[in-house]
């Protein structure tokens, strides 16, 4: 028979989806499954019990409703000072000192200072004058939801503070905050060279729960092979906590039933020092809840443990159930906690040890591809091997080396120096296995329907190894790889193809995807220009192409087009290079000579990328779509008269990608293909003045119009003199300053399909 609690639990999740997401497809599924439970075991349950259910269902989702609508402002653009007090941990980034803000008037507020030596600390009163900004909605398909995260936290505003003047105000919170500060500042000092530096980020991420002095490439070897849990604080980290906390304890003469109650008092306190993250949260709380139930002689099972944690969590904050960490913290214990006759049947330690790393793997893998959309096969390997090797040498080594930072500070370096060189080690081998792509396979972005479909087939695996021995149930893992074959199949029974206009900022990147997957060619890579000395933020080409790429499921460019030499058109090129196979680079003719274009030549020359330059007559057929280069053809004057200019035909329909000409290249092309039109035509140059001419915009005539720009760019543009005169000849113009991505999808016989853009009037609005 179901427990109580765990009916709750499916209930509770049912309520808040249906407060956050409405008939969403999942909310359906857990409204599904919370009425099958209750239906399948409906004898068992009194009547009293069902309409109990039925009251919490409808007590909770208002509960949700009233935490989801509960985001207003008493604010308007035109504040430039506010007062309150500082509610979170304000943390160090390129752009300021980042912090939560609870004005006087009760609301929350996201707020930026500059980097000073007296920077704000948790629990100060502050006065902060500066200007607000509503946050950006998100821009990029497969991007960061910036203004959705914060809107989780009741956060509807940024303040951006060019002054401040805060007042330390001392009370339990800002003592707990300023002593885990110590503790991550004591961990960071130690640290004297760069491999040292990523040995102090692992032992601040396993003891505090923080990761932002980890390097990005360190994070993300650490995701692609399957080990990023490894560095949240979880279950075994909060047991060997209470484990060395009971030791001390009782080493100092406190009896056992003394130091259990000093426990309870204790995981509040570590929840703050650990950084308050889900799992640890999870973690602590089913840790207390356990203690509590032992001491009051209760009998307590992991499972009502687990739910009771996830409905307290859930009536707590309900955003939560947005936080990976939170999806992935509970789905993984409750997999193994209901796993334990396969955990129970003997078998050696490295076979247990093998049989919990591929439940955990096995139970996360949908979650995995839904989010990153890729799956590294080294996972179950290296878990087997780092399970081991970071819970029970490195977690320790961590502890002691914090415990010893302020008592014994030359054992707390010796420790650190051993932990630092085997971490090295590890470090060196994650990032030599992070390079070989042959083991990650990538998946694309999986649909709700998807993911539910693989569950069930993981599930139904798991049923099966419950009862009967691996070797029987073993083909039943053919249902997991069939529905992770159909995932990685579907593009290529597509019958839609579909070109993207990415926003980079100011620059160009147009993606082209051929019906069934049949081609895949990328227009410019757009590129970063930094305008100060100030420290350069990643770049479009790791900001936005490749997360599109991956969320699009694509492991390789067959042709990449580079229509002329400036950085907004050709600064990602070696980043790009680098991250995925490119069948060819296509580039004008007139050489590669500025520093940029051969910095270019040697990335592609590393990656054995061969270059084509192309001129005017240059073709090429696919099955149902064509290619002509219109220009250059050698007599142009200027690098942006110099782009490749490129017709294509697809879906049935005529296609100009114009890279940056100008004037004189427009009259050119006028001359030679005085019948040239197009369906859909990319602006050239942003959108400036200099191009775009009225006779160019009246022979093409073209009935959408894409351009490519940076939101507040210093040049202007586009000129709304171009505009003007597209729309006059009956263009609808997209500007991805204003819409962010915009793709259009289109097939073989139906030509345009449809016009998709990532932002839209309502949501600019607001900005």
């Amino acid at each position: 028979m179901i427990r109580p609690w765990f009916l709750c639990a499916f209930i509770t999740l049912a309520a808040v989806m249906w407060a956050f997401e409405g008939g969403a497809f999942f909310t359906y599924v857990f409204t599904a499954i919370a009425f099958l439970l209750t239906f399948i075991h409906r004898k068992k349950l009194s009547f009293y019990w069902i309409g109990f259910m039925l009251f919490w269902f409808i007590m909770v989702m208002f509960w949700t409703g009233l935490s989801a609508s509960g985001n207003t402002t008493v604010y308007t653009g035109d504040v430039t000072q506010i007062r309150g007090t500082v509610i979170s941990v304000p943390l160090e980034r390129p752009s300021g000192v980042r912090f939560v803000f609870k004005t006087e008037e009760g609301e929350k507020i996201q707020a930026a200072v500059p980097v000073m030596m007296d920077a704000p600390e948790y629990g100060d009163k502050c006065l902060l004058k500066g200007k607000l900004e509503r946050p950006s909605p998100k821009w990029n398909e497969f991007g960061f939801d910036y203004r959705f995260f914060l809107q989780q936290q009741g956060i509807e505003w940024l303040f951006y503070a060019g002054e401040y003047v805060c007042v330390s105000e001392n009370n339990l919170m800002g003592v707990l905050y300023r002593l885990r500060n110590k503790g991550l500042s004591g961990i960071e000092a130690l640290a004297e060279n760069q491999n040292e530096k990523r040995a102090a980020a692992v032992i601040q991420a396993l003891v505090f729960g923080e990761r932002t002095l980890m390097e990005e490439n360190q994070r993300e070897a650490y995701q692609i092979i399957g080990v990023s849990h490894l560095l949240a604080v979880s279950g075994l980290h909060v047991g060997l906590v209470i484990f060395l906390v009971l030791f001390l304890l009782q080493r100092a003469g406190v009896t056992k039933e003394s130091s259990l109650t000093g426990i309870l008092f204790f995981l509040p306190f570590y929840i703050v020092m650990a950084g308050g993250a889900p799992s640890v949260t999870r973690a602590s709380l089913m840790s207390f809840a356990i203690i509590a139930a032992l001491k009051m002689n209760m009998p307590v099972k992991p499972a009502d443990t687990i739910a009771f944690v996830f409905i307290l969590l859930l009536l707590w904050d309900p955003w939560l159930l947005y936080h990976l960490g939170f999806q992935l913290s509970f789905l993984t214990t409750l997999v193994l906690i209901l796993s334990g006759r396969i955990l129970s049947r003997p078998s050696g330690s490295i076979v247990t040890l093998l049989r919990v790393t591929f439940l955990a793997q096995l139970a996360s893998f949908p979650l995995i591809v839904f989010h990153f959309h890729e799956f590294s096969l080294l996972s179950i390997p290296f878990n087997l091997i780092f399970i081991p090797y970071i819970s029970f040498i490195i977690l320790p080594l961590s502890l002691l080396i914090t415990f010893s930072l302020m008592l014994f500070p030359l054992l707390s370096k010796m420790l650190f120096i051993f932990a630092a060189v085997t971490l090295e080690w590890f470090h060196e081998v994650m990032f030599w296995v992070n390079d070989l792509s042959l083991f990650r396979i990538v998946f694309g972005q999986a649909s709700p329907v998807m993911v539910f479909v693989m569950y069930i087939s993981v599930i139904a695996f798991f049923t099966a190894w419950d009862r009967l021995p691996f070797r029987r149930c073993a083909p039943l893992l053919s249902a997991v790889l069939l529905t992770a074959l159909i995932q990685l199949a579907l593009p290529y029974l597509n019958k839609e193809g579909t070109v993207t206009m990415l926003d980079v900022g100011q620059g160009d990147a147009i993606l082209i995807e051929l019906p069934f997957r049949e081609k895949v060619y990328l227009i410019d890579t757009g590129g970063f220009v930094p305008f100060s000395d100030g420290p350069v933020p990643a770049g479009p080409g790791e900001r936005v192409i490749l997360p599109h790429l991956k969320g699009r499921g694509i492991t390789e460019i067959d042709k990449l087009i580079l229509t002329h030499g400036h950085a907004d058109h050709i600064g990602e090129v070696c980043v790009l290079a680098e991250k995925i196979k490119i069948g060819m680079a296509l580039y004008p003719i007139g050489g590669m000579d500025s520093p940029l274009e051969r910095e270019v030549y040697d990335c592609l020359a590393d990656a054995a990328v061969p270059i084509v330059n192309v001129s005017e007559g240059a073709v090429w057929n696919t099955n149902g779509a064509q290619f002509r280069v219109l220009s250059p053809n050698g007599t142009e004057n200027t690098e942006n008269d110099r782009s490749i200019v490129l017709q294509g035909l697809m879906g049935g329909r005529s296609w100009l990608f114009t890279g940056d000409i100008e004037e004189a290249a427009e009259r050119r092309i006028l001359h030679d293909y005085p019948d040239l039109d197009a369906d859909v035509l990319k602006t050239s140059h942003h959108g400036s003045s200099s191009s775009t001419i009225p006779e160019f915009a009246e022979l093409i005539r073209p009935g959408i119009s894409l351009i490519p720009v940076g939101r507040n760019n210093r040049h202007g543009h586009p000129s709304a003199e171009v505009v003007s005169r597209l729309a006059a000849n009956g263009a609808r113009v997209y500007r991805t300053d204003e819409k962010g991505d915009v793709s259009i999808r289109f097939t073989r016989e139906e030509g345009i399909t449809e016009v998709k853009v990532m932002v839209e009037p309502e949501t600019q609005e607001r900005q």
